[in-house]
């Protein structure tokens, strides 16, 4: 479990809901461009989750039409594939190897 503090059990954690009913905007206006609007209660759980879940550190955490995702290891797999690597390492080789992908990315553009 990581601490932000290494004496004060401070976890950061962030909640994306997608459009939400909370009265600032009527759904009605939502609708009639056609998104769904999800209720309160749904980025509530979500919040509540990350609150009594301590486990969680470092998570984003997505909520669109009643279900949720964990953004963190979905991107994190993704950039793992896309580095072609089976793991990522420490944060230096991470580095490193995005900045090595992005390299090559821009030599592919400029010969094309």
């Amino acid at each position: 479990m990581g601490y932000l503090h290494p004496k004060l059990p401070i976890w950061l954690n962030a909640v994306s809901p997608s459009w939400t009913d909370t009265g600032l905007v009527p759904c009605t206006f939502f609708e009639s461009l056609g998104q769904p609007v999800q209720s309160s209660e749904i980025v509530a759980r979500s919040i509540a989750l990350l609150m009594v879940d301590t486990s969680h550190h470092g998570q984003l955490i997505c909520s669109a039409n009643g279900r949720y995702k964990e953004v963190e290891e979905s991107m994190l797999n993704h950039v793992v594939g896309m580095l072609d690597t089976d793991e990522l390492g420490s944060e230096e080789e991470v580095y490193q190897k995005i900045t090595g992908y992005y390299k090559a990315q821009k030599t592919k553009q400029a010969q094309t």
